[in-house]
């Protein structure tokens, strides 16, 4: 590596902060949080629109638009729209499975870790609701099995808190709070 990449690299994990200049190290490049925050902002006025509007009566054009981006923006963040209501979809279970996980393994018996986790679910159902709509609206068989209408990677993460809540499931069974009904 030479100097001035070695120096660009330094410079690029250092950023000010609002405290007048101190200098504090960062985790990501200035460009990359920059196109982060871009990605999040398309995101944000995709779900806004496809609420208000549905999936198909919302175009390209019309999520450019209202995320303040040119047209061509978000191609470079997404391959077409279907692309960018996947990223949508995956972002809000990635969200969900955080808040779950985390009811799940907080302490606590098995019918309280139930109970938290129902809360948590109906919380993030009521604060989702949009994008809960649209996902229902855009997938057939999910109203039955949710994981039918998510890609490989959607349907993993739901597929692993299943896994968790099972696995409580079974102690409770084992530590006598629940009874097994098989």
């Amino acid at each position: 590596m030479n100097h001035r990449s070695l120096l660009v690299n330094v410079l690029d994990c250092y950023a000010s902060n609002e405290t007048g200049g101190a200098r504090v190290r960062t985790s990501r490049p200035r460009r990359e949080r920059e196109q982060q925050r871009h990605r999040s902002e398309i995101l944000t006025a995709a779900r806004e629109l496809f609420a208000r509007q549905g999936y198909e009566k919302t175009t390209m054009a019309q999520i450019a638009e209202h995320a303040e981006f040119a047209v061509g923006t978000l191609y470079k963040f997404f391959r077409d729209k279907r692309s960018l209501y996947r990223a949508l979809i995956l972002e809000t279970v990635r969200e969900f499975e955080q808040a779950l996980t985390a009811a799940l393994d907080a302490p606590g018996s098995a019918r309280q870790k139930i109970e938290r986790y129902i809360a948590t679910k109906m919380e993030l159902f009521h604060r989702h609701l949009p994008t809960a709509r649209l996902y229902f609206a855009q997938t057939s068989g999910a109203r039955v099995r949710p994981a039918a209408g998510l890609d490989a990677d959607g349907a993993a993460i739901y597929e692993d808190v299943l896994e968790r809540l099972e696995r409580i499931f079974e102690r409770g069974v084992r530590g006598g709070e629940f009874v097994d009904i098989e």
